[in-house]
C-alpha cells in the first residue's frame, strides 16, 4: 500500500522505489531525494516531497504512537517532533515538488539504506488528518500496486485489489486475502 523511497534487493543493494535517486553531500551530512516522476496516488494525484516530508513528521509526533520510524533519529528536528516540542523538523526541506533535501545531525554513510524499512512508507497524511481511522475503511489513496478494497469492521479479513494508477511493474496476483 505504501511504499518507501528505496528498498533492499536480495543482495541487499539500495534500490530506487519512490526515489529515483538519492544522493549525498561529501560528509554524508546533507541527502537529498529525487521523487520518481512516475510515482502517483492512486487517485491520480502526483507523490511529492512534500508528501514525503509530511508523511514522516506525522508519524514521529507522538499523538500517532509509531515508534518503529527511529531510522530518522539523526535528522535535525526529529526529537523535538518526537518529544512533542514541535512538528516539523528542520533537517527535512522541500526545494521542489521533486526534490527532498534532508539534514542530519552529523554524517551517516548508511543513510540512504535506513530509508527502507516499511515503516517509513509514505502515507496520505491528509487524509489522515482529516480523519484518523481513514485507512481501516475501503479504498484509501496509496502509492503502491495494491490497495485496500475491502475490510471488515474487526479488521481480521482485509481484501485487497491492484492499485488502478500503480506506475510500476503490473502485479501478477489480481487479489490478496
Amino acid at each position: 500500500e505504501f511504499l518507501t523511497p528505496v528498498y533492499h534487493d536480495v543482495d541487499f543493494n539500495v534500490k530506487p522505489l519512490l526515489a529515483s535517486a538519492i544522493t549525498s553531500n561529501a560528509d554524508k551530512s546533507v541527502w537529498t531525494i529525487k521523487v520518481e516522476p512516475r510515482a502517483v496516488w492512486s487517485d491520480g494525484k502526483k507523490l511529492t516531497a512534500g508528501d514525503i516530508k509530511a508523511s514522516w513528521e506525522w508519524s514521529a509526533a507522538p499523538a500517532q504512537k509509531i515508534g518503529n520510524i527511529g531510522n530518522l533519529a539523526d535528522v535535525k528536528g526529529y526529537a523535538d517532533v518526537t518529544g512533542g516540542k514541535a512538528t516539523e523538523m528542520p533537517g527535512l526541506v522541500v526545494k521542489d515538488d521533486a526534490t527532498l533535501e534532508i539534514t542530519l545531525n552529523s554524517g551517516d554513510p548508511y543513510f540512504d539504506n535506513k530509508l527502507a524499512p516499511y515503516a517509513l512508507g509514505i502515507l496520505p497524511v491528509t487524509q489522515l488528518k482529516a480523519d484518523p481511522l481513514y485507512l481501516t475503511k475501503p479504498n484509501p489513496v496509496v502509492n503502491g500496486p495494491f490497495q485496500v478494497t475491502s475490510i471488515d469492521a474487526t479488521g481480521r479479513q482485509i481484501v485487497m485489489n491492484p492499485n488502478p494508477k500503480w506506475w510500476g511493474p503490473k502485479p501478477i496476483l489480481q487479489q490478496l486475502q
